[in-house]
């Protein structure tokens, strides 16, 4: 399937779900952080989705910022939060046209309708030269992409010399040894599912983005921080609320939320990771 056809899958499946998870979860569209050790905060999953962002802020040591990317930014819960925390001007873009006018419908209401604007563009295909940015951060949207190699690399020069890239989300375990079948077979359904591009490990991510450019590069598995949210999840789907607002979303709803099973595997049997990635741009860079 070529890319084009692939990203339509991928608007498609976002365009579809979107209003189930707002039925659910609310707008931060990600998942919440309870701390490096598994269940040591005591909160609810919305508080959990806000220190998310929080504890991303903490973590990279991301202090100011002005002009800020949000790829990936579902209906902008983080690109609003951004904005507020640092007086900035955000630019969100999502794939999906449904998620970018509820994000435009939630900004509206919510604020600040001046200082962020969402859009529904492909990260992919954004312009190098357009607008510079002096913070790219992007959360569980880089699973979405085939070539890593190449959005790094568009990232780099999206960014100022001295602008900072953040990115949380799914990576597979570190190599070596190599990925078994066994295991690649569990990603390969994750992959035809939930329309995941690809995933690589963290180190593999660290390598590409010195290849690009990037330096102080880093990153740290946070997968035992967002076990308690996963636990949240899955009992959701038992509840009556989740039950008809499946039914109501229909079928499509359905056979996606089925298909979180193989995440649950991969994830358990600790294939599939959840980790955080930061570099920064050269001062000196052009």
């Amino acid at each position: 399937m070529n890319t084009r056809m692939l990203n339509e899958r991928i608007k498609l499946f976002y365009d579809q779900s979107t209003p189930l998870w707002l039925h659910l979860w609310g707008e931060h569209m990600h998942q919440g952080y309870y701390g490096i050790k598994a269940g040591q905060a005591n909160k609810t999953y919305a508080k959990a989705q806000e220190d998310l962002v929080e504890e991303l802020l903490l973590w990279s040591n991301i202090r100011q910022a002005n002009h800020i990317l949000d790829a990936g930014c579902g209906i902008g819960a983080s690109a609003r939060t951004l904005a507020k925390k640092f007086d900035a001007k955000v630019l969100g873009i999502t794939i999906s046209p449904v998620q970018a006018e509820k994000g435009r419908q939630y900004t509206r209401t919510a604020g600040p309708e001046h200082s962020v604007t969402i859009e529904a563009l492909d990260m992919a295909n954004l312009d190098r030269d357009e607008q510079k940015f002096d913070l790219v951060w992007s959360v569980e949207s880089f699973e979405y992409v085939a070539d890593k190699k190449e959005l790094l690399s568009l990232f780099y020069d999206l960014l100022m010399p001295g602008g900072h890239l953040l990115i949380a989300g799914w990576y597979h375990r570190f190599e070596p040894p190599v990925l078994e079948k066994a295991e690649q077979l569990i990603l390969n359904k994750v992959y035809q599912q939930l329309h995941f591009r690809s995933l690589v490990s963290l180190q593999a991510l660290e390598s590409f983005a010195k290849q690009a450019g990037f330096t102080d590069v880093r990153s740290a598995d946070w997968s035992e921080a967002i076990v308690p949210f996963w636990k949240v999840g899955i009992s959701t789907f038992f509840r009556w609320k989740f039950l008809t607002g499946l039914f109501k979303a229909g079928w499509p709803n359905l056979k996606n939320s089925w298909a979180l099973r193989y995440m649950i595997k991969g994830f358990r049997k600790k294939l599939i990771r959840y980790g955080v990635f930061y570099g920064t741009k050269k001062i000196n860079s052009s």
